[in-house]
């Protein structure tokens, strides 16, 4: 689903990562831990996807030394759910400025939806990398 993805594209530059119990349906167990991940608004793809992986290694490295010790908590208010990602996410508009598809190009999964755009009748991959990565 991504919803990190759809977050930073709403403007979000902290991620909140929660340790839930598994229910029926999806996200809605009880809350274990939660871990907040700043994300720099210039960071990109790998570097966002890293940041949130060792948020996910510390939630599990919590889980395994306080799960016998702490009770959990319900979720309070509705979940925030968003819809799948689909290649036609990743299209830019070439019309649009660098700036205006700057956190677009920044989230975009440069092997599974790589970001793109149609001119002159071909589609173009396109992609971004920090020249000090």
């Amino acid at each position: 689903m991504s919803p990190q993805v759809w977050q930073i594209l709403e403007g979000c530059d902290r991620i909140v990562l929660t340790l839930l119990a598994a229910t029926v349906p999806v996200d809605t167990g009880e809350i274990w831990h939660q871990a907040a991940v700043p994300i720099p608004r210039n960071a990109v793809f790998h570097e966002i996807n890293q940041l949130l992986y060792e948020a996910e290694v510390q939630l599990m490295t919590w889980a395994i030394g306080n799960c016998d010790r702490q009770n959990p908590r319900p979720q309070e208010g509705l979940a925030t759910q968003y819809r799948r990602r689909t290649p036609a996410d990743s299209e830019i508009d070439p019309a649009k400025s660098l700036s205006d598809v700057f956190d677009l190009l920044r989230v975009s999964d440069p092997v599974r939806y790589p970001a793109y755009f149609r001119h002159r009748n071909r589609t173009f991959r396109i992609s971004i990398a920090p020249l000090d990565s």
